[in-house]
């Protein structure tokens, strides 16, 4: 008697890649990518389209960097291309990723909840990796009074002890973009410029990449606009903008070979819905020499399989 094939579900909506793997949900694979983000700079920043992938990028890439995660590399990677090509920074890192759609819009409340989001994150965090910080190192983070002097101090202790950090900054621009939409300029120059909480916190980052052994080893700021960073950082020198590299046109969405295979996973033929596709759904390009059109992931897999 044969053993009974599982059938796939579809993520719609999942940006948990423990979650995605765990769930036996189909995953295209987009880990051959994670060398070329290596190669391209240790502090990047990527922007792209809403509901594109970005979350589940960032929540692949945690799994495959962090420490914690290592010893279930082989179960959560099998079949994809980064477990017959794994690098040599695999599970080396510390990683902290922080979700900035969290954080309320409300002018007169995005302090408070900018700071209690963060908050909560870093204890999750130290608590994550207690076994790996030196003693007391959590007291000693969260006694700080802003996210600027906790990350400040968390580097610190981390450099001390010979740890690094890879820090994920996910909708960086989430919660600026929709002060500046609904409560106008003023409220959002507040948050970006001079003193702002925001910019504070930028300013930890900007100074903690030049600092010589640093904790902080690598930075993945994802967004879908390049203003708020311009603005916080006084244009964007503290790493590369890999947005319309040519290289990491298809790294999210999915292309029409990526959509055959998706449809063929779920016996069905993509040529039958590519019209629709064609007329609906817009073909993104991230490049000037427009190489190959990316459907938008989350359209794709909302429609009927």
């Amino acid at each position: 008697m044969s053993a009974t094939v599982r059938p796939w579900r579809i993520p719609y909506g999942v940006a948990d890649f423990i979650k995605l793997r765990e769930g036996h949900e189909y995953y295209i694979d987009k880990t051959r990518y994670l060398p070329l983000l290596e190669q391209a700079g240790r502090f990047l920043f990527l922007i792209r389209p809403r509901r594109f992938g970005k979350s589940l990028l960032q929540s692949v890439m945690e799994c495959y960097y962090d420490a914690g995660w290592a010893e279930r590399f082989e179960e959560l990677f099998a079949g994809t291309w980064i477990a017959e090509h794994p690098t040599p920074e695999k599970g080396q890192y510390l990683t902290l990723r922080f979700d900035f759609s969290a954080v309320r819009s409300d002018p007169a409340l995005v302090e408070e909840s900018f700071e209690h989001y963060t908050r909560i994150i870093l204890i999750d965090f130290l608590q994550t990796h207690a076994d790996r910080l030196p003693p007391e190192t959590q007291e000693r983070v969260l006694a700080e009074r802003t996210l600027a002097h906790r990350l400040e101090r968390l580097l610190a202790e981390l450099k001390g002890s010979g740890l690094q950090l890879y820090l994920f900054i996910d909708e960086y621009d989430n919660f600026t973009n929709n002060v500046l939409v609904n409560a106008g300029r003023e409220a959002y120059r507040e948050l970006t410029h001079s003193s702002g909480f925001f910019r504070d916190f930028f300013a930890v980052l900007k100074e903690a990449v030049g600092r010589t052994g640093s904790g902080l080893a690598r930075l993945f700021i994802t967004g879908v606009s390049p203003i708020t960073l311009d603005d916080v950082t006084s244009v964007f020198n503290i790493g590369r903008n890999i947005s319309l590299d040519t290289r990491f046109n298809a790294l999210l969405g999915f292309t029409h070979a990526e959509m055959e295979r998706l449809f063929a996973a779920f016996g069905q033929d993509f040529s039958a819905h590519r019209a629709v596709i064609d007329e609906w759904y817009d073909h993104y390009h991230f490049h000037a020499e427009r190489l190959e059109s990316v459907v938008n992931s989350d359209m794709a897999l909302a429609m009927p399989i």
